[in-house]
C-alpha cells in the first residue's frame, strides 16, 4: 500500500509505469487513477490525499489487457452459480463502469470468486472485477463487490441464471427465464448487452443499441423516465 506520496513513487521504482492508485472507498472508477510518469502519480496522489486526507491509497501494478467481471451468489462461503463478461466498452472513461458487456467463458475468475466468497464465508449476491492479461490470457483480482452489480440479473442471458439458483437454495421455484432470453454463448458468438443508460451515453448512434441485448427498464415506465431526464440536458 502507499499511503504517502514517498511511498507511491518507491512503488513506482519497483513496479514500474504505468503506475495504478486506488483509494479505498471509491466506486464507478473513482478513485483510481492511471500515472504514466512522475508529475502524474505526484499529482494524482495530491489530488486524491487533498479530497480526502485520510484516504488509504494504494499502489498497484498496470496489466496491460482486458477488464472484466465475474458477478456470482453464494450461500454460507459455497459459489452457487456465477457468469463472467468481458468490459467491450466502458464510459466516460477506461477505468468508469461498463457500457457494453460480452460474455464469455472463464474458470480462472469463477475459481477466483469462488475462494473469496470461501474465505469470507459470503452469503449472497456479489462479483468481482479482473483483469485478462492480453499476452498470457492471465487473469488478476481487482476488487471484490459484495453486492449485486448490474451483470446479476442478467445471466440468464448465458444460461446462468443467479436468481434461479439462490431461489432453489431456500425452497422456492427456479426463476422463468424471459422471453429475451438469447442462446448461450460459445466461443464462435458472444452474447451482447449494452447497459441503460451508460451506452446510450457513450455513443448515441451505437450499434450495440440495436444489435446487443439492450438493458432497458421497460417494465418500469416510471424508472425509465427518472433515468432519462436525469442524463439529458434541458436545451
Amino acid at each position: 500500500g502507499a499511503c504517502t506520496v514517498q511511498d507511491a513513487l518507491l512503488a513506482a521504482r519497483q513496479l514500474g509505469y504505468p503506475l495504478v492508485l486506488k483509494g479505498e472507498h471509491g466506486f464507478a472508477g473513482q478513485q483510481v487513477c492511471i500515472c504514466h510518469n512522475e508529475s502524474d502519480l505526484v499529482n494524482s496522489h495530491r489530488q486524491m490525499s487533498g479530497a480526502s486526507p485520510a484516504l488509504h491509497i494504494d499502489a498497484q501494478q498496470y496489466i496491460r489487457g482486458t477488464t472484466a467481471m465475474c458477478a456470482g451468489v453464494a450461500k454460507e462461503g459455497r459459489l452457487l452459480e456465477s457468469v463472467f463478461a468481458l468490459k467491450l466498452h466502458t464510459h466516460p472513461l477506461p477505468t468508469s463502469p461498463c457500457s457494453v458487456a460480452g460474455f464469455a467463458n472463464d474458470d480462472s475468475a469463477r475459481h477466483i470468486l469462488a475462494s473469496l466468497v470461501q474465505c469470507l464465508g459470503f452469503n449472497g449476491f456479489c462479483s468481482c472485477d479482473v483483469m485478462v492479461e492480453s499476452e498470457t490470457n492471465d487473469v488478476y483480482l481487482l476488487e471484490f463487490n459484495p453486492r449485486p452489480v448490474p451483470l446479476t440479473a442478467l445471466g440468464h442471458l448465458d444460461g446462468h441464471d443467479l436468481c434461479a439458483a439462490y431461489a432453489q437454495t431456500i425452497g422456492n421455484a427456479p426463476a422463468v427465464a424471459g422471453a429475451e432470453q438469447t442462446p448461450k454463448s460459445t466461443p464462435e458468438r458472444q452474447a451482447v448487452v449494452a447497459f441503460f443508460p451508460n451506452e446510450w451515453l457513450r455513443d448515441a448512434n451505437s450499434p450495440y443499441l440495436l444489435n446487443a441485448y439492450h438493458d432497458v427498464p421497460w417494465d418500469d415506465p416510471p424508472l425509465l423516465r427518472a433515468t432519462i431526464n436525469a442524463v439529458v440536458k434541458p436545451l
